[in-house]
């Protein structure tokens, strides 16, 4: 299956409020993190969990700009409207997600979006940070506008030049790449993604490894040979982000989901 075709599947589930529809294009050990409520679920917990905000909200999802495609993961932005009353501006949520693609089944989803200031989630353990981020923006001139703007070009060198890959790279550099301050970046990357520097490329990171973990084709490999590969200066560096990403070390995770 395509990317763009994927994709194309996975709003029209969201858009027929289909929740066995979207846990199905998922793998089986497959699971969606809602990051803004911080919560992670798979399974029939998650078709619960999706119905239950079917029944509460009607939306519309439509795609905004391009799908940016990686070696093992898509990305792209969302917005949403009220299918009975367009107009609700409470119900104009934006978005971003990730999806990390294994053939033709995702294995994992990160849900990144906000709500205008007046409906966000109450039970959203960042909702003061949130906030907060908000007034650093407006503090420091940067628009809403530059914001979309920076955001989608940070996704675009991530997925396009993989510069997460880059064990050395920091905050001033990426921040000459994206052609912007490192103020600004830093408010972009903790603001819309609600993640410090260094927690937003280890995510990229992990991902990485996950999938050099389970490929046939990479062979056994060291957890070492991995780690450095992924990006991580040290092994206990990767195994403390691998075990607070994934919840088994690295060396489980691949027993679990080897194909070998």
């Amino acid at each position: 299956m395509q990317a763009a075709e994927l994709v194309r599947d996975y709003i029209s589930a969201w858009n027929r409020r289909d929740a066995a529809g979207i846990v199905n294009l998922l793998t089986h050990n497959g699971f969606y993190f809602d990051v803004p409520v911080n919560r992670k679920l798979s399974g029939e917990p998650l078709v619960q969990y999706l119905a239950n905000d079917f029944t509460q909200r009607k939306l519309r999802y439509d795609l905004v700009g391009e799908i940016l495609i990686g070696t093992f993961s898509i990305a792209f932005q969302y917005r949403t409207r009220d299918v009975d009353n367009p107009t609700d501006d409470g119900a104009r949520l934006s978005g971003a997600e990730f999806l990390t693609v294994r053939g033709d089944k995702v294995t994992s989803i990160e849900d990144y979006y906000k709500f205008p200031s007046d409906t966000e989630p109450q039970d959203a353990s960042s909702t003061g940070e949130r906030a907060s981020s908000q007034n650093r923006y407006l503090k420091s001139g940067l628009q809403e506008e530059q914001v979309e703007t920076y955001k989608r070009r940070l996704l675009n060198l991530m997925q396009a030049e993989q510069l997460y890959l880059a064990a050395d790279l920091t905050l001033p550099e990426l921040a000459g790449k994206m052609n912007c301050s490192i103020n600004h970046l830093s408010q972009v990357i903790n603001g819309e993604f609600h993640l410090s520097f260094y927690e937003f490329l280890n995510r990229y990171r992990i991902e990485y490894a996950k999938d050099l973990l389970t490929r046939e084709s990479h062979g056994p490999g060291s957890i070492g040979q991995i780690a450095e590969q992924a990006g991580f200066k040290s092994n206990s560096a990767f195994y403390a982000a691998f075990k607070r990403s994934c919840r088994h070390t690295p060396s489980a995770y691949r027993r679990l989901n080897c194909k070998g």
